[in-house]
């Protein structure tokens, strides 16, 4: 992704957390939405824009899918790498190469995965029968849990994808509760798969039918003190998406980054005009400072929750959803879609 960087023409200000890291919006930074065909259609225009063509379609990946990949297709030989890659090392080792061993002269820290695709892909040609048929319950399994994603540029393709709910869309409500808390690390380092979150989400009902959400986030960093990669203070930029028209009550346990600089964008960055019509108009808690806009007809609350190694720290939400009781029949539902 970073060989597009000396090649993208657009100068664009990236969104305002990202400002932690870079001002400008590059193509490895794409992935901002929640709404995962939204993040794609980014991604491609960021591609485009570096002179490197059109594509038909995104597909999104997690490391977890390469590991269960591995962990059907065998170990795989990099000699040039002094590595064997197998279902337990994957991701560690990988860190390591990208992170800490890559040559700073030629600067291209993932070239590895560059050199490793090739082999599981040749590997693949040579499955079984029995590892076709584990692979395709192995990517069955991640598609349902959101670690692999497609998106088509073709509407009807697209369509099928969204109606077999493979596409990452976030869905709609109606006169149901909603809830996607989305953690962002933004200067985190790799802490992510050693910090864990819960939520805990209580309604009371008013009298009248009025329905008051209280959202409590708890995140628990488990790293380990001296660890190369995660012994770092996660900073997660949260975004609370609820259904539209809902009331910010209170906001509290937030608050940006220790030491955080935001840099300021250079002259002649232009405003993204995907993200302004996304996104809309933020405004800003004048008591919690919690960002407080609409996006894909929701409302969200957005604020930073950083926490350190072997620390645990939570934050508050509280609002009014925008129907009562009555006016939803009588039933409440909860509709909770996950990252």
């Amino acid at each position: 992704s970073y060989d597009l960087q000396g090649r993208l023409l657009a100068l664009v200000a990236s969104p305002e957390p990202l400002h932690l890291i870079n001002p400008r919006w590059e193509f490895h930074d794409a992935n901002w939405w929640p709404d995962f065909p939204t993040s794609a259609r980014k991604a491609a225009w960021f591609l485009e824009q570096s002179r490197g063509g059109s594509v038909d379609g995104v597909i999104a990946l997690t490391n977890t899918v390469l590991e269960q990949m591995l962990d059907i297709l065998g170990p795989i030989a990099m000699p040039e790498y002094g590595r064997t890659m197998t279902a337990e090392n994957f991701t560690v080792e990988t860190q390591k190469i990208v992170e800490r061993e890559y040559d700073r002269t030629v600067n291209q820290p993932k070239q590895f995965l560059a050199a490793f695709a090739p082999r599981v892909l040749e590997r693949l040609e040579r499955m079984t029968p029995d590892e076709r048929q584990r692979l395709l319950q192995a990517l069955y399994r991640a598609v349902k849990e959101k670690h692999l994603m497609v998106y088509s540029s073709d509407a009807q393709a697209q369509q099928i994808l969204e109606a077999l709910d493979w596409s990452g869309r976030q869905q709609p409500s109606g006169l149901s509760d909603y809830l996607m808390v989305v953690n962002t690390n933004i200067a985190g380092g790799k802490t992510d798969r050693v910090v864990t979150t819960s939520l805990g989400h209580e309604v009371r009902v008013s009298p009248a039918g009025q329905l008051t959400v209280t959202l409590t986030i708890t995140r628990t960093h488990r790293g380990e003190r001296g660890d190369q990669f995660t012994d770092v203070q996660n900073n997660s930029y949260v975004r609370v998406y609820v259904p539209g028209g809902s009331q910010l009550l209170a906001a509290s346990g937030f608050a940006l980054p220790e030491g955080a600089v935001f840099e300021t964008a250079e002259s002649g960055f232009s405003a993204d005009l995907d993200l302004a019509a996304v996104e809309g108009r933020h405004q800003r808690d004048p008591i919690s400072g919690a960002a407080v806009y609409q996006e894909q007809g929701k409302t969200v609350f957005a604020h930073w929750l950083s926490v350190k190694p072997g620390e645990q720290r939570s934050a508050t939400v509280v609002y009014r959803l925008p129907f009562t009781l009555a006016e939803a029949n009588g039933a409440y539902t909860l509709l909770a879609q996950k990252q």
